[in-house]
Formats: C-alpha cells, structure tokens, sequence
C-alpha cells in the first residue's frame, strides 16, 4: 500500500513523499493483507492501477542520468 501510494504520487506530481499522513492505515493494511486477506492486496492494485493510467504523469520520458552519475560519483568519494 505505501509503495503505491508513494508511486502514484512521485509519478502524479513529481513529488516523492517520505513521510505518510496516517502511517497507522497502512500498517492496518499490512496486517490485513499478512492475516490471509490477498483479496485486500489484489483490490488495491487493481485501483491503484486505474489510478496510473487515468493520470498523466509529470515525470520525463527518460531520467538525467549525467546528473545522477554525477551525484553518484560525489556520494561514493565522500563515503570511501
């Protein structure tokens, strides 16, 4: 549930959001889904699936990976 729920809203706005508004319906979610109920899962990505393909994304067709190499390479010599 979190997964798609924080896809949906990078690919929707761009936006990649961390930290969740009601962290405990998610864990609900989990338990659910973990106690046995796969119908809960299959209905949640049947929606969230709607969801993706009624909406336009905001994200580029291909990412910038100059900029990301580049970070990258920043992060491994800082942390060597």
């Amino acid at each position: 549930m979190r997964l798609c729920h924080q896809g949906f809203i990078l690919y929707s706005s761009g936006r990649l959001v961390i930290k969740l508004e009601n962290p405990q319906a998610f864990k609900d979610f989990g338990e659910t889904v973990a106690a046995g109920d796969i119908g809960a899962a299959r209905k949640l990505i049947s929606m969230y699936e709607d969801k993706f393909d009624d909406t336009e994304t905001v994200l580029p067709e291909r990412p910038d990976e100059a900029v990301v190499e580049k970070w990258l390479h920043k992060v491994r010599s800082v942390n060597l």
